[in-house]
């Protein structure tokens, strides 16, 4: 019998200046995290392309994430721009039309 071990694999990105990081770090108000994120014990190979905005206590708003799916094989596509995710997302047929746009300019954002 095999015994599955969930594992979270997350991959964050940032500049030369780690400016990213010393944001998210100092917590600075609207401070961005960029991260693909995977779960292991998924048993299938969907990364999530994430956004995480941090908001300070103060303003009453919560840190917002945002999201969206890619399959394992496009990543290293997507990732310079040699692949979008327009055709992807609006395919799948799940998600509202509105969810949709949101994904679309998530990932023409990032």
């Amino acid at each position: 019998m095999s015994t599955l071990v969930a594992a979270i694999i997350s991959i964050y990105f940032d500049n030369e200046d780690l400016e990213i990081y010393l944001g998210r770090l100092e917590k600075t108000q609207g401070a961005e995290a960029i991260r693909l994120r995977w779960y292991r014990d998924m048993g299938v190979k969907t990364i999530f392309v994430e956004r995480k905005t941090h908001r300070e206590d103060w303003t009453g708003e919560k840190s917002v994430k945002a999201r969206f799916p890619i399959k394992e094989h496009l990543v290293n596509v997507f990732l310079p721009g040699e692949y979008t995710m327009d055709a992807a997302l609006v395919d799948k047929g799940k998600k509202t039309q509105a969810e949709v746009d949101s994904m679309i300019q998530l990932a023409s954002e990032v």
